[in-house]
């Protein structure tokens, strides 16, 4: 018991510490685990908080690095009637179309500006257009076009530019100029375009390309998407599937413990409440024990 005593006496702020971190810890992996049990509904979270959590995540699942305006604007246009549909197309892989209650429709602007700023933080700055069929039927009557869309990676300084600005042209030793390259099928309905237009006939077979912001029209019209993007946003607000990182229950455990108060995340069941209650009178408990132990210390050296 001497020992003991002996032991709190001399160590009681070390004590103090230990117990308020472990508290701390233990109690932000509670509220993390019932948030995460609970699809968040166990609490409510400020609007702005939630959101850009969400984006931050996503962009993690992508291993991915853009502006997270453009992610943002993925989020905040996102149709509550999606329905994840994936299609096989003849020779091409399982392609996810954008179907909701209103049908198919092209995936928009937003979309393309994701693509877009995606690709070039990859490394691309060239895209080439291709049609590869005509009269295609996806799921109704309508007719679509599909349309071989490529980006490449290709040196500037190699680059002769012809008629547009956006236009360019390579010499016929263009292919061993291209660094990298990648193929996408999308579909497009036949009046969309005006795909025999000569301005849109640039083909990688043809020597033509186009900047990878001239493609904008063709992404934005496309009823396809181009990667799994959609599947995680599907996730998040339709499956509720959104997964709550440990660090923003640490930082309200960290807020309920010091009494401060909450900010942007709040109770919003029984159990959390109990929780945030036991949590705070913890708090309360030690920091008052730490405070007498620090008083102590003051005294004694006088």
């Amino acid at each position: 018991m001497k020992t003991l005593t002996g032991l709190i006496k001399h160590h009681g702020g070390i004590i103090c510490i230990i117990t308020y971190t472990i508290t701390w810890f233990l109690f932000g992996y509670l509220y993390c685990y019932i948030a995460n049990n609970s699809n968040g509904q166990s609490f409510v979270f400020h609007e702005d908080i939630l959101l850009q959590t969400k984006i931050i995540e996503f962009q993690k699942e992508l291993k991915i690095n853009i502006n997270q305006n453009i992610t943002k604007d993925l989020f905040l246009n996102y149709d509550k009637n999606f329905i994840l549909t994936k299609l096989t197309k003849n020779d091409s892989p399982l392609i996810t179309f954008n179907l909701s209650s209103a049908g198919i429709n092209p995936i928009g602007v937003n979309w393309a500006n994701y693509y877009i700023a995606k690709w070039k933080s990859q490394g691309f700055n060239f895209c080439s257009a291709e049609v590869i069929a005509r009269n295609q039927v996806v799921m109704d009557n309508t007719k679509y076009v599909k349309i071989m869309f490529s980006i490449y990676t290709i040196p500037t300084d190699t680059i002769n530019i012809i008629s547009s600005k956006d236009l360019v042209y390579l010499p016929q030793v263009y292919s061993m100029l291209v660094k990298k390259q990648h193929d996408f099928f999308i579909w497009i309905k036949e009046n969309d375009l005006d795909l025999s237009n000569e301005n849109w006939t640039f083909t990688g077979n043809d020597n033509k390309f186009a900047s990878l912001d001239y493609g904008k029209l063709f992404i934005s019209n496309s009823i396809n998407y181009l990667d799994r993007a959609i599947d995680i946003i599907y996730n998040y607000e339709t499956q509720c599937k959104f997964k709550y990182p440990f660090i923003d229950f640490l930082y309200f455990s960290a807020v309920t413990i010091t009494t401060l108060g909450y900010g942007d995340i709040l109770p919003n069941s029984s159990l959390v409440r109990e929780l945030v209650m036991t949590e705070t009178l913890i708090g309360v408990i030690i920091l008052a024990i730490s405070i007498s132990f620090l008083y102590d210390r003051i005294k004694n050296r006088r």
